[in-house]
């Protein structure tokens, strides 16, 4: 069995480095597997570097950075609740329409003829203040297009928990 030079180890360490990886325990992790893994499968110095490079794909489906970006979405998921910008929205308008549904509630206690005459006064209050503002805001933020840039994308994953709050992981 073929054993790794110092060169070689540092080649990789570097490689993998400059392809993005920046946490030491991620890198240090992948050096061990891919050194393992050309280890079972050299035969000679000659075909380190091929081999490396046929190796390498294994790992990623884009490029090698994107471990890194999983890393710590799995490091944020362990504490945080994890929607789409759609369930995100979804969560915020049912938020914004409770107080309304509260207040109408209250006012469902008057008799037909009471609300007829209270209606500009007890109804329409709460919806102008509850509703109205921060569901247009809601709205015109969920309709940026992509191309726009928007605050949050289309395929954007939302982790909601206590800290941070809220974080925004773009694809």
């Amino acid at each position: 069995m073929y054993q790794l030079t110092n060169e070689e180890i540092e080649y990789i360490e570097s490689d993998l480095t400059r392809s993005g990886i920046r946490t030491q325990s991620m890198r240090d992790n992948l050096l061990d597997h891919i050194c393992i893994l050309l280890e079972e499968q050299l035969e000679r110095r000659e075909e380190f570097e091929t081999l490396y490079k046929a190796i390498l794909p294994r790992f990623y489906n884009e490029n090698l950075s994107e471990l890194e970006t999983q890393s710590r979405r799995l490091q944020l998921a362990r504490h945080h609740l994890i929607v789409t910008k759609l369930q995100f929205f979804i969560i915020l308008l049912v938020l914004l329409i409770c107080p309304f549904i509260i207040s109408l509630a209250n006012h469902i206690t008057f008799t037909w003829s009471e609300i007829e005459t209270q209606l500009t006064q007890k109804l329409w209050g709460p919806v102008l203040a509850y509703a109205v503002w921060p569901i247009s805001s809601l709205l015109v933020l969920f309709l940026i297009p992509d191309r726009l840039d928007p605050p949050i994308q289309r395929r954007a994953k939302i982790f909601i928990g206590i800290r941070p709050i809220i974080a925004i992981e773009n694809n």
